[in-house]
């Protein structure tokens, strides 16, 4: 009887423990970016979490024109990846991770950071986080967003 309990209540807490580490971050989501140009869709990927471009003003680019690769000039920006790589450090804090700077053409070292449930902090650098700029994402919902289309 005893035994059966302690492997009831070993599954029960195996059963908790994987819930634990595929719930949600609170980084996932909608995240309209500082310039209100975009919208950036941060779910889980892989073993971290990655981000791709969800919605684009009208005026917007449409192509990833200045992609260093020329072959890769052409390919939508819509639905382009440029948020990859992170290592989750806590709840609400990523590291380790890598940010595509379309409109340069430019990859960066960077780190995610929650502020709030709605604010999160972006920070691209060379190097070390000294030598970077940090942008203020605000969270949104698709409710004024539609997901744009190559």
């Amino acid at each position: 009887m005893i035994k059966n309990l302690k492997m009831g209540a070993l599954a029960l807490s195996l059963i908790f423990i994987s819930n634990v580490s595929h719930a949600a971050d609170i980084v996932e989501g909608l995240w309209l970016i500082e310039n209100k140009r975009a919208v950036i869709e941060i779910k889980e990927c892989d073993k971290g979490i990655c981000g791709d471009i969800y919605w684009l003003t009208h005026d917007a680019r449409k192509f990833d024109s200045s992609n260093p690769d020329e072959s890769l000039r052409n390919q939508p920006l819509c639905g382009l990846r440029i948020l990859w790589g992170f290592d989750k450090i806590r709840e609400g804090k990523w590291a380790n991770g890598r940010i595509y700077k379309a409109d340069e053409g430019d990859v960066y070292r960077a780190l995610v950071h929650s502020i709030d449930e709605d604010t999160l902090k972006v920070r691209g650098f060379v190097g070390v986080p000294m030598f970077g700029e940090t942008q203020i994402w605000s969270r949104v919902t698709d409710f004024n967003y539609d997901r744009c289309e190559n």
